[in-house]
């Protein structure tokens, strides 16, 4: 193992001899497409994969293995980004009017979470992002429902009812993705 002073060493010469540092070029397998081709949300359930489509606002439930379409499952999200699943629900996030489609009489004016019945693609309720904006970022964790909630710069935590539990400050203009490991939050 190098230590600092034999990395920077090797940098230089390597930069005054014209040699670049060696670039890994990592091979990536495309399992599987995404059902619809704009897939903006993903939740992995021992069901199976969940990809929300950002245009057509479908939610897919794929084969983990063949990614197979096992469930179809249509909503009235809109600008998906983001989904979670808990409590036997799908939480959508919303972001408004699409800009690739027709718009449709439930599409949210602002950012909105949709509860949505994961059978049937009903909407069950809707729910403002607290201290509105957009929201790019849902898990659902520890019985709650966390999200990036934009125009705070915060991560906010909320119980089924959407009742704020808990709020982190992050300094990020459009955090997206969460992911939960252990006891901690990503």
């Amino acid at each position: 193992m190098l230590n600092r002073r034999e990395f920077i060493t090797g940098l230089v010469v390597g930069m005054l001899a014209g040699r670049r540092p060696p670039v890994h070029h990592p091979k990536v397998d495309v399992l599987w497409e995404s059902p619809d081709g704009h897939p903006n949300a993903l939740e992995a359930t021992p069901e199976g994969l969940w990809v929300g489509e950002q245009i057509t606002d479908v939610a897919y439930l794929l084969d983990w293995k063949t990614g197979q379409v096992l469930r179809k499952v249509p909503t009235e999200s809109s600008n998906t980004s983001g989904m979670a699943y808990g409590e036997g629900f799908l939480w959508m996030a919303a972001n408004g009017k699409s800009l690739w489609r027709d718009p449709k009489p439930t599409d949210a004016t602002t950012g909105e979470v949709l509860k949505v019945d994961s059978l049937t693609g009903k909407t069950l309720a809707r729910y403002p992002i607290p201290g509105g904006g957009g929201v790019h970022g849902l898990l659902w964790a520890k019985n709650s429902l966390w999200l990036t909630t934009l125009a705070r710069k915060r991560l906010t935590q909320v119980d089924i009812h959407f009742n704020v539990l808990h709020s982190i400050p992050v300094p990020l203009d459009r955090a997206h993705g969460l992911a939960w490991d252990r006891d901690s939050i990503w």
